[in-house]
Formats: C-alpha cells, structure tokens, sequence
C-alpha cells in the first residue's frame, strides 16, 4: 500500500496531504474515509496535488508570477517523477502514483488545464471547453480508477463524462462570480445563440434569453450524468460507495439549477446540510 514503507520523510509526506483534505472545504475530499486505508491516502496526495494547482492559480500576484509559479510546480513534478521527490507534496504523490500504476499524463493534463485559467479566455464552442473540462477534471477522474483498483475498460468513459458533468455543473453554478474576474466558460457561440451577452452574466438579473441557455447546459449535463452513472457498476467497493456519493451530489446540485434555472444569477447554488447527512448514511450503509 502507499507508505507501507514507514520511512520518516513519505510518513511525513502523507501527513501533509491528509491536512491539506482536513484544510479543504470540500464535503467530498473528506468523505475520502469510505474508501480503504491505502486508497484514502492515495485520494489525499491526489487531491493535495490538485488543490496547490489550482491554488496557485487563483494565489494573489500578477499573472506573470502565477505562471512563473505554476512553472516551477511543472518543473518539480519533473523531477520528483525523475526520482528526486521534492517539498511535502511529492513524496506522497510519487509513491502513490507507482504503486497505482497511475499515468504520470494525467498529472500534466491537470496542470495544462490550469494553465488555461491564468489569464481570461473565451471558449469559442462546446468542443474547445470539452478539452478544458476533460484535463481539469476528468483527468483526475481516470487517474482515481486507478487508486480505486478499478480494472474495467468500461469504465473509463463514464469516468471522463463523469469529470465533464461535475466541471460543467461548477461552471453553471459559478458562472456570475467567474464572469465578475473575467473568466467566461460558456461557449461564445451558444451565448450568441441564445443572445446573451458578458454584460448579462454580470447583471445578476436574469432575461429569458439566460434562462434558455442555463436550460440547454443542464440538458447537455444530464446526459454526462445519465453516462457516467453506467460506470457506478464497474467501479468495486468501497470505492463504488464514494463514486455513488460524487454523482449524487453533484446531479442533486444540478436538480437544484433545473428546478430554480435564474438561482444562479443570485447566489451559489447550494445543497441543504441534511441532504448531504443523508446522501452520506446511504453511501455508508450502501444502499447503493
């Protein structure tokens, strides 16, 4: 298992990805403790990696630095990949990355897709945010297969659609507080067509014209659902307990959108704290 080898620098290295989960507002890093042991420590370096990614992007700084600073983590991951793990991260990534067998390119598509939210960009079309969807989140997706022993050919898909479906739900319930920093994810052509401008996404008040684009993202999102939930059948236990726990989470949070579409525009769209108790004892007791 990873760390088996109690050497004093991994123990340490696997201690700091656990803290960096307990740091983490996420409910789902922390429902990491449905899985074994050793895939838990596994998700925590995991997750670790991702969440410095993603921080130095969004750190303070002008985006010089950020990028310089983005670069530097590349480099590491370099060389710790090389052999030489570096800092309190990688020693714990690297380990669990051999022992899962785990695609290194997973890792440099995560930072690829980050580099993409230096600076603000458009997405001319659903294909170009496809491709960031597919390498800030379900490259994660593929490589968790990997820690959760799942050896399913068929479950690959799933998982990619699985990444597309949560990224898109984040981007639909951030899409006011994202265009208010300059990042507009949704595709200009479908903006076009549904004649909404940057302007309306700032406005917090909802047309009819927002209300029929927001719509046509949950139908595209439904079907990254409906897909990825054929893949809860090839993923074992325990971890088919914490895949059932990620879609349910995220397509109620969806359900939440298509119920109340012009939420959005007025707030972060949230799940009740008793929703997710009760999300969480079914996915413990496995009435799944």
């Amino acid at each position: 298992m990873p760390g088996k080898n109690r050497e004093p620098r991994l123990e340490e290295s696997y201690r700091h990805c656990r803290d960096v989960v307990l740091r983490a507002r996420s409910n789902l890093a922390r429902a990491f403790w449905l899985l074994r042991h050793d895939q838990r420590r596994g998700m925590d370096a995991l997750y670790a990696f991702a969440r410095q990614a993603d921080d130095l992007v969004d750190c303070p700084g002008s985006e010089r630095d950020r990028r310089t600073s983005l670069e530097q983590f590349r480099h590491e991951l370099d060389h710790s990949l090389a052999g030489k793990p570096v800092g309190m991260l990688f020693p714990a990534l690297i380990d669990t990355i051999q022992h899962y067998q785990i695609q290194p390119r997973h890792c440099y598509d995560l930072l690829d897709g980050c580099a993409m939210d230096l600076s603000p960009r458009r997405y001319a079309n659903w294909d170009e945010l496809r491709e960031y969807c597919l390498r800030v989140a379900s490259s994660v997706g593929l490589a968790c297969l990997q820690i959760w022993d799942c050896t399913d050919e068929r479950a690959l898909q799933p998982a990619i659609d699985c990444g597309l479906a949560l990224q898109l739900t984040n981007i639909l319930r951030d899409v006011r507080s994202d265009a208010q920093v300059g990042r507009i994810y949704l595709p200009q052509d479908e903006l076009a067509r549904f004649g909404v401008t940057e302007n309306d996404l700032l406005s917090g008040e909802p047309t009819a014209s927002m209300i029929e684009l927001v719509r046509f993202q949950i139908v595209r999102s439904n079907a990254l659902y409906a897909s990825a939930w054929q893949g809860l059948s090839y993923v074992p236990e325990p971890a088919r307990r914490l895949y059932w726990l990620m879609h349910q989470t995220y397509d109620r949070l969806l359900k939440k959108m298509e119920a109340d579409p012009a939420a959005i525009f007025r707030t972060r769209v949230q799940l009740s704290q008793s929703t997710k108790i009760w999300l969480a004892a079914r996915a413990v007791l496995r009435l799944v």
